[in-house]
């Protein structure tokens, strides 16, 4: 729905950071009082909490070439509490905390903002063992590791899985979210020590710097019986040593991509006869990205926290947020909207 056809609530506004043309965040971003938008039919809308700024956020922002037509509140993930329903809705939703994906995904309407309309089933009941804190950062990492295990034609369990930049936020959630899916072993990579101390925070069996000489014939140390299942966000760089590793059959879900395109070692491949399947979250269909949130709260409900470290700035702050986004590997910062709701 754009935002011209987007009906107000009467009489009742909320601070909302936004931009209506791209660039640097110093250059375009900033908050301004607006209406309050009602919820569509189909859809919910949630006082946010937190809203959580992902790598896509940022660099939505920052891409000139994207035609921009009015306003956008940036931001996907965030988490809050439904206040009004939209037609078709259950009313008993109202109250309910959720943690919410994909806000923005085709609309203006993003998260960075005290109220946001999101389609029914992206305001996903949060588990009570999680914060809302926590709650804003799910969105884009654990239903991108999601969807990617998921992606597996065979059962997780009893498997030995691969998770390049596994200190990252989508590394460490597929971590966390293989070993529960009871996958034998889970080897993770990473370049810095920090970061391959987090995926064995996580949950990882062992850890490998993807920049050593030898890694490719670590990977074959680490995994003796063979490599099953890869998450890959480096193809071009990692093919080499990865074909040297993985078992006849195994299966390469690319989530991420590298400068350059990648040259495959043909030959070697003929032999493992692996599949490779290129993954974007944001074109995953409805019914999938249900069954993805199903499935982590589960995962959440057994007992499981999400392992993400936050750096929190009030929304007035949002370009201070965006530059320290901007300025490290992975986003791992909120803001904090309304966190008394």
């Amino acid at each position: 729905m754009r935002a011209k056809e987007r009906k107000p609530i009467k009489n009742k506004q909320m601070l909302a950071a936004l931009y209506t043309r791209r660039g640097e965040a110093r250059d375009v971003l900033g908050t301004s009082l607006i209406p309050v938008p009602e919820p569509g039919p189909g859809e919910v809308l949630v006082r946010v909490a937190f809203s959580g700024v992902n790598p896509s956020d940022w660099k939505a922002r920052a891409r000139t070439a994207l035609p921009l037509e009015g306003f956008q509140i940036p931001h996907q993930d965030g988490s809050g509490v439904i206040t009004a329903v939209g037609t078709g809705v259950s009313a008993d939703r109202v109250g309910e905390r959720v943690w919410i994906y994909h806000a923005c995904r085709g609309t203006h309407w993003g998260t960075a903002a005290g109220f946001v309309p999101v389609r029914n089933d992206q305001a996903v009941a949060l588990p009570a063992n999680v914060s809302l804190k926590h709650g804003a950062m799910l969105g884009i990492p654990y239903m991108t590791a999601a969807t990617c295990l998921r992606a597996s034609t065979q059962a997780i369990a009893g498997r030995t899985v691969l998770v390049q930049g596994g200190g990252g936020s989508v590394g460490s959630a597929a971590i966390q979210l293989a070993r529960w899916l009871r996958a034998r072993s889970v080897i993770a990579t990473a370049r810095s020590a920090d970061k391959r101390n987090l995926a064995r925070e996580a949950g990882a069996h062992k850890t490998i710097d993807y920049s050593s000489p030898r890694f490719g014939d670590e990977l074959v140390e680490a995994a003796p019986d063979g490599i099953d299942h890869v998450l890959e966000l480096a193809l071009a760089t990692n093919i080499g040593a990865v074909s040297q590793a993985i078992n006849p059959g195994a299966e390469i879900v690319v989530y991420g991509a590298d400068e350059g395109d990648a040259l495959l070692p043909t030959r070697t491949l003929f032999n493992s006869g692996p599949s490779i399947r290129f993954l974007l979250v944001y074109n995953v269909p409805p019914a999938e990205e249900v069954t993805n949130a199903l499935l982590l709260n589960n995962m959440f409900a057994s007992g499981i926290a999400p392992l993400l470290e936050t750096t929190v700035y009030p929304l007035e702050r949002i370009v201070e947020a965006h530059l320290e986004a901007e300025s490290i590997p992975f986003g791992r910062i909120l803001l904090e909207v309304s966190p008394d709701v």
